[in-house]
């Protein structure tokens, strides 16, 4: 049975605004259900926010609500991690942030939908509070480090925390929630990766997995499981994660040349966003372009990106972007 209407959230401070925007609108154009989209505010400038409110507004399935929230309050002091910040936290409020909703989304700002979100909000958690994927992108080293830091049960799959379906009735439900959440950073204080090291320990074996096509963070064959795996997952992808500091919208030394779909999808929802216009000069200049120039080229030599009658060709070739308002 579809739902009525899904409820989404997510977070953003003014550095993830654009990005965040664009995550939205991929959502949205692959969505046909009703959706709620409740934003986290963390210092979101009044100018990025009427942007975001823009491209919600093209869409009569949706409405999206600002939840302004002091982060400071809650997690001052909590350690962050590489280009995590604080910010990243506010997941751990969700279920007390809306007393009235039993189920909910939460999807980081650094993804695009490459289907409908209702096939993740449809899973059934099989009696678990939350769903989460594992996190492939995690390799041995820094998995042996996380699990000894956490003192994490070996039989415990890590998930990535960037999308999880939580059960908010049987969360609040739990007595020792929230309080919980914060008893583990206090007992762990030397953990690595933020909110993601304080939801695995806290939900240590006792979480649904989730197939990977819910949260695809890397797309090389040699980090899933099986062959039969990774072709189901490529074919399938419902979300595409871009993990770590350096994302489509930054660099182009994020491209994955193992899954170019999700990278043009990202450009293409990209140019529905008002935010285009700014960062895709901030991205060329970056590596040099300036309007007199022709190519951006990569590593500082290979001819890359070619600018051409409005459109960005990939490696003077291939179109992936109209240039609309630059």
């Amino acid at each position: 049975m579809k739902p009525d209407t899904i409820n989404v959230f997510m977070a953003s401070d003014e550095n993830y605004a654009a990005i965040t925007d664009i995550a939205i609108i991929s959502m949205l154009e692959n969505t046909k259900s009703n959706v709620n989209i409740f934003l986290i505010n963390n210092e979101i400038s009044d100018a990025s926010r009427k942007k975001i409110e823009h491209s919600v507004s093209k869409y009569k399935n949706a409405k999206i609500e600002f939840l302004d929230i002091d982060i400071n309050k809650y997690f001052s002091g909590f350690k962050t991690w590489q280009h995590v910040s604080l910010t990243a936290f506010a997941r751990l409020l969700i279920p007390w942030l809306k007393p009235k909703l039993n189920r909910a989304i939460w999807v980081d700002g650094d993804v695009i939908f490459m289907d409908d979100v209702s096939k993740l909000y449809n899973q059934d958690l099989g009696g678990f509070a939350i769903g989460a994927a594992k996190a492939i992108e995690i390799g041995n080293d820094l998995k042996t480090k996380f699990y000894s830091l956490l003192d994490l049960n070996k039989q415990h799959t890590y998930f990535n925390s960037g999308v999880l379906l939580m059960d908010c009735k049987k969360m609040r439900e739990d007595k020792n929630l929230p309080d919980g959440f914060f008893e583990i950073e206090r007992k762990y204080p030397g953990h690595l990766c933020a909110d993601q090291d304080i939801l695995n320990k806290y939900f240590e074996n006792n979480y649904k997995r989730l197939e990977q096509r819910f949260n695809v963070t890397c797309c090389g064959k040699d980090v899933f499981e099986n062959e039969n795996e990774y072709t189901d997952t490529m074919k399938n992808m419902v979300i595409r994660h871009f993990i770590g500091a350096e994302k489509p919208n930054n660099s182009i030394n994020s491209i994955s040349t193992t899954h170019l779909a999700s990278y043009y999808k990202f450009w293409d929802y990209a140019q529905n966003s008002q935010f285009f216009g700014d960062f895709i000069i901030k991205l060329f200049r970056k590596y040099g372009y300036e309007p007199r120039k022709k190519w951006v080229n990569l590593f500082g030599f290979i001819p890359f990106l070619k600018i051409k009658n409005n459109k960005v060709l990939l490696f003077g070739a291939l179109p992936i972007i109209t240039l609309k308002d630059c």
